[in-house]
């Protein structure tokens, strides 16, 4: 977030600057590989498939999130908290599904795959609430002025994820960057792509478009 003071009083219309997006569509195909195939550490046995993205489609892919942010960002941090909370929930009701998932492809306890969705989902909101209470107006005062602090988006943010907890590692890259208002491109572990793919079924954001989540 970047940082920037007005000497003032804040304006009463609370926040009004923060943005969106949230891509996962690959559906690129590049002429080194065209697909990432999931395996069962357990069997060995090929599952499903996941298209790989082009380096070359990147720039137009960074665009893409940079338009949909402006709309984002005329949204409040409220406005935008109640069009992901939804999500938590969603979440919850399907851990026992997307834990077995985990356990296919990366080879985790199926207790430990469910688990990790389940925690993901109980602290979804609470998570929600400290994210605006950290990046909220600060009031700076001495005997000669009154300062107001304002976190600003960043803009469009990567977050690169590993394989190890790949429902928990995009839930604390993803969640906070588009609370506070930016557009984030998902690029998960190649030995863990499925979940992105999770990500677009089961993480519907109501009435919004998604940026990218690509995976090469």
């Amino acid at each position: 977030m970047r940082r920037r003071k007005r000497h003032e009083n804040p304006p009463s219309g609370g926040d009004s600057h923060i943005s969106v997006i949230y891509h996962v569509g690959m559906s690129i195909n590049t002429s080194e590989r065209t697909e990432l195939v999931s395996f069962n550490p357990a069997t060995g046995e090929a599952g499903d498939t996941v298209p790989v993205t082009a380096a070359q489609d990147m720039p137009a892919i960074v665009e893409r999130a940079r338009t949909a942010q402006v709309a984002w960002s005329k949204l409040s941090i409220q406005e935008r908290a109640e069009i992901m909370k939804p999500i938590g929930a969603r979440l919850a009701e399907e851990a026992e599904r997307i834990g077995e998932i985990l356990t296919r492809e990366m080879g985790k306890p199926l207790a430990e795959g469910v688990g990790e969705v389940g925690y993901a989902a109980s602290s979804w909101t609470e998570d929600i609430d400290e994210i605006i209470a950290a990046v909220a107006p600060q009031a700076l005062e001495d005997d000669n002025r009154s300062t107001t602090l304002y976190f600003d988006p960043l803009g469009v943010c990567a977050a690169i994820t590993p394989w190890n907890f790949p429902i928990l590692m995009p839930h604390q890259a993803i969640l906070p960057g588009l609370i506070s208002g930016n557009t984030i491109i998902l690029k998960p572990s190649e030995e863990t792509p499925l979940r992105s793919g999770l990500l677009r079924r089961d993480q519907r954001i109501p009435s919004r478009r998604r940026a990218p989540d690509h995976s090469r």
